[in-house]
């Protein structure tokens, strides 16, 4: 089976940009994804301009905690904005969207500059994925059908399909199939994805190996050694490379997965 594991968040603290680029270095990740708003993002991309042996996509961001700033210029991007003109928090861009109060243009040109700031920096961006994975929500499913054939870009995360115990609390257990249909219908994408966070899950990397279903899958992490819950990613991301390389399986970026 072809495996492809991508680091989240590349870009959000320097301790997570060292813990990713570690990953990077022993192959314990295969992509890493770029967050061009995070505080650390200057030191991602020296790393990924120093190792262009690497493959790279664009973590989108739309929504964050207020400490998250936007690509494009403020003035072009205000309904994605909060009152100290960073972006808004993810239960402001859905609420937001759902009322109408978003502008799928302004939607548009910041998920350009996001792009364009990498690629200008002389990134390879190889695919797409987001955070709080804003990208299933049909206001930004749209605007990607429209802003990425301009890049060239045709690879984008698929929406969670993949889960070792049931995630009843969470609408993408129940509603993402027909969210991931659309995605589908447009980009290449990996038959299935799935991420420990979703559900903090720990010691699940024996359980996945087992439930293995072909023919390709995308998981997503997030390394960091100073917040707990990345460490745990951190160490059980390393743990997991080696036992499916162990199993046989095919460790490959995202250009090499689909």
């Amino acid at each position: 089976m072809k495996i492809t594991i991508t680091a989240d968040d590349y870009g959000w603290s320097p301790d997570s940009v060292e813990a990713t680029s570690t990953c990077l270095l022993d192959g314990s990740i295969n992509n890493a994804s770029l967050m061009t708003g995070a505080p650390a993002f200057e030191q991602a991309l020296a790393f990924a301009k120093t190792h262009p042996q690497f493959c790279y996509g664009i973590h989108l961001t739309l929504a964050g905690r207020g400490q998250l700033k936007p690509a494009a210029s403020r003035s072009k991007v205000g309904t994605l904005l909060n009152s100290e003109g960073q972006l808004g928090s993810l239960r402001r861009f859905r609420a937001f969207a759902l009322l109408g109060q978003i502008d799928p243009q302004q939607i548009e040109t910041e998920i350009s500059a996001q792009i364009a700031l990498a690629r200008d920096a002389g990134i390879l961006i190889s695919y797409v994925d987001s955070h709080h994975h804003v990208h299933k929500l049909p206001i930004v499913t749209e605007a990607l059908n429209r802003v990425l054939p301009k890049f060239g870009i045709d690879r984008v995360r698929c929406v969670q399909n993949f889960y070792i115990k049931p995630a009843y609390s969470k609408p993408t257990y129940w509603l993402g199939k027909f969210q991931d249909r659309k995605l589908r219908q447009r980009w290449k994408t990996t038959d299935w994805f799935y991420m420990p966070a979703t559900l903090l899950e720990t010691d699940w990397q024996e359980n996945l190996l087992q439930r293995l279903i072909p023919n390709t899958l995308e998981i997503g992490a997030h390394p960091g050694t100073v917040e707990n819950w990345r460490k745990t990613e951190f160490d059980d991301i390393r743990t997991f490379s080696q036992l499916a390389r162990t199993a046989r399986h095919d460790l490959v970026s995202w250009v090499d997965v689909i």
